[in-house]
């Protein structure tokens, strides 16, 4: 726990700081320092693959580990970087430089952070453990959620965490995309056409993926028995909540 609160604590002020040197920056980041871009990914990404490779991640006192600190680093980093994203987007018709580079800057924690966590979930095959099936989305979130069916939980996250991993998953491949096209048209000749489209779908799914990571955060919060997980971001660990290895059918509550 307390490995955690100063590695947010150290993050949390890189931004403040961050953000205060974008603030008084006069020149557009994009135009300026484009390899920016290109140095947070690989340094995310060699991080990701020093820390899979040689950090043991296995606990020795019987307990499933949840979110370990590059777990906590990776999600709340990227999410960090997201909410940044998300404030300049809006505020970019009307912000003028700042939200301009306050986005560049959100874009380059993004993908610091992401490159971060797909380093580490490929090596270490998180996907096991974070993809859902069929059954997760079908039993575990639809029908859990939307018509009431009885859902027992198994493994290391909720069938709905699972589920809600592969929408983000797909709705932010689509606006880092979109926003490649976007930003290559700074440097090169994209056509029109091609820029009205992605400007459209990039506007469009960053609406849509700000929608569900709204109740992504309300599920959480106004659900009872999702609170006591908010916990397992600092402990790390399942304590007991779930039994691993145990899965009940959905049935009709009466």
């Amino acid at each position: 726990m307390i490995k955690k609160i100063l590695f947010s604590t150290l993050v949390l002020d890189i931004l403040a700081l961050s953000v205060w040197w974008v603030h008084d920056t006069d020149v557009l980041l994009l135009l300026s320092a484009p390899w920016a871009l290109a140095a947070a990914a690989a340094l995310g990404t060699a991080l990701g693959i020093t820390r899979a490779v040689f950090s043991a991640r296995a606990r020795g006192d019987g307990k499933t580990e949840r979110h370990s600190v590059d777990a906590f680093l990776e999600h709340w980093g990227t999410a960090a970087g997201i909410f940044i994203l998300i404030i300049s987007g809006y505020w970019m018709g009307s912000g003028g430089m700042f939200a301009r580079n306050l986005h560049f800057l959100g874009i380059l924690v993004t993908l610091f952070f992401g490159g971060y966590f797909l380093a580490d979930f490929f090596i270490t095959k998180k996907h096991a453990a974070l993809l859902p099936d069929s059954r997760d989305i079908t039993g575990g979130t639809l029908g859990k959620y939307c018509l009431g069916n009885c859902w027992r939980e198994s493994g290391k996250y909720l069938s709905s965490q699972k589920s809600a991993f592969l929408v983000f998953a797909i709705l932010g491949s689509e606006i880092l995309f979109t926003g490649a096209v976007k930003a290559a048209a700074f440097f090169r000749a994209v056509p029109p056409d091609v820029i009205n489209v992605s400007t459209s779908v990039h506007d469009a799914v960053g609406m849509l993926f700000g929608v569900v990571l709204l109740v992504h955060m309300l599920l959480v919060v106004t659900v009872r028995a999702h609170r006591p997980l908010l916990g397992h971001w600092l402990r790390g660990d399942l304590a007991g909540e779930l039994e691993p290895g145990f899965r009940e059918e959905p049935v009709e509550e009466n």
